[in-house]
């Protein structure tokens, strides 16, 4: 008998199930062709995730679905490395982006529901799609729990007093895998160190693009990223 060395880690695929299962990480623990494979698809995940990708691929462009399945998987690495509910880290990854869509038809949802929006988000699909994503999530996907809805809500401006489940899930849309702007690497790697201050790099550079492009910028992102640095300093 000839035994051959291994070098890699001590994981069973009966463990990677099962962790996949239960909405916790797998990155490093199997190749990222596979990891990518399974989340696209639902590979073992819960009953209800499986039918909630169902319906969002019919919802949303191929390219929008690869991006949430992405943030999914960032949303997972981070909830583990900061202690966050997994589960709720995935619900709330999972449907952030369930309303993009056009603008018309994000006015329309909106004014149908009786939701309330201001200037900014009637002139900007960016800004509103939040907003109707967390009226979705309700609505059409069944979602009560309200720390989940406003994660969701506020996953594109941010806002005073950020949770730890809020702050996850607007990192993980931004530093998902497809993602591919200039230090998206570097931003991934300080994310793995420290959340607030990757989260206030991250909303710096979203503030800069947005004024760069002379696009319309919500007030509520500078003061959340006030809010940040406050807590920052003051050792939050």
């Amino acid at each position: 008998i000839k035994l051959s060395r291994f070098i890699g880690p001590d994981i069973s695929s009966t463990k990677i199930r099962k962790r996949i299962f239960h909405a916790r990480p797998v990155t490093g623990l199997i190749p990222e062709s596979v990891e990518k494979h399974i989340y696209e698809n639902g590979f073992y995940m819960p009953d209800s995730i499986v039918d909630m990708q169902e319906k969002l691929k019919a919802m949303l462009k191929n390219k929008r679905y690869l991006h949430t399945m992405g943030t999914v998987r960032a949303a997972a690495g981070l909830a583990e490395t900061y202690g966050a509910d997994p589960e709720k880290a995935r619900l709330a990854a999972l449907l952030h982006d369930s309303a993009k869509m056009d603008h018309d038809r994000l006015l329309k949802i909106a004014e149908d529901a009786g939701l309330a929006f201001d200037r900014f988000e009637a002139e900007s699909p960016g800004l509103l799609h939040a907003k109707v994503s967390a009226l979705i999530a309700e609505r059409e996907f069944g979602i009560r729990d309200a720390e989940v809805l406003n994660a969701i809500r506020y996953h594109t401006t941010g806002r005073p007093g950020m949770t730890l489940l809020d702050k996850i899930t607007f990192l993980a849309d931004m530093i998902e895998p497809t993602r591919n702007f200039p230090d998206a690497r570097l931003l991934r790697d300080l994310a793995k160190k420290n959340l607030n201050e990757a989260l206030m790099v991250c909303m710096e550079h979203g503030i800069e693009k947005i004024k760069e492009k002379r696009e319309l910028l919500h007030p509520m992102s500078e003061t959340a990223l006030h809010y940040l640095k406050n807590e920052m300093k003051k050792g939050g």
